[in-house]
């Protein structure tokens, strides 16, 4: 069982005032604390309103630990933040434990690469629609099984990139009027990078309607 200590303050209440400082002790070596001084806070807690039995449960810990011990000093009146190391009755500074060495900051793991896959057409690339007489319109329609993603489009001829995204595909298809190539990207963005599918390619047309047959000429 790890062995207890404390920092060789003595207080009373009802205002938690250094009454006595145990001689030899870490708080008398600190030469810090005046007769008087009001305890105010232990390492985070705000102890004012706390009775004396309560702190010194904050105050009293395992032997070769650390401590942080606010008090408001006598004349000053100003606060004063010390860290002491506890330590037991009748243990000397130099039978004291050297405390474990801080561990090395790690660095930072890079983020983990985002594998986004390629978006699908429907129709598939290199379809035609059937004629067109004027009332039918044909669409193509993109998705992408990455959730995240957002597809971009173009149809300019230069596929999407990070640097020229080109259209946000917002759903409700993309209208083919006659032969028509598109390129289409998927993309996911994040906090500190954008990581984009391939770019893929699908060209349509719509095929031209049936030659009219040729009307005979009357006779005379």
């Amino acid at each position: 069982m790890a062995k207890r200590g404390g920092i060789g303050l003595g207080l009373a209440e009802p205002e938690l005032k250094v009454q006595y400082i145990v001689e030899g002790g870490p708080a008398a070596e600190a030469q810090a604390f005046d007769v008087g001084d009001k305890l105010v806070a232990v390492d985070d807690t705000d102890v004012h309103l706390m009775r004396l039995k309560d702190v010194a449960t904050l105050i009293v810990g395992e032997e070769g630990t650390q401590v942080a011990i606010t008090v408001e000093k006598i004349i000053t009146a100003e606060r004063k933040t010390i860290i002491l190391t506890r330590r037991g009755a009748g243990t000397k500074a130099s039978e004291m434990p050297n405390p474990p060495p801080p561990e090395p900051e790690r660095p930072a793991s890079p983020p983990k690469a985002i594998f986004v896959e390629n978006p699908t057409f429907d129709p598939p690339p290199g379809h035609q629609f059937p004629p067109s007489f004027g009332w039918t319109t044909y669409t193509v329609t993109i998705e992408c099984a990455t959730e995240e993603a957002e597809i971009r489009y173009s149809v300019d001829g230069s596929p999407p990139t990070r640097e020229r995204p080109g259209t946000m595909y917002a759903g409700g298809g993309i209208q083919v009027s006659g032969t028509m190539t598109i390129y289409a990207t998927a993309m996911v963005y994040t906090d500190s990078a954008t990581y984009t599918s391939d770019a893929i390619r699908a060209t349509y047309s719509i095929a031209d309607p049936p030659p009219q047959p040729s009307t005979p000429p009357e006779s005379p």
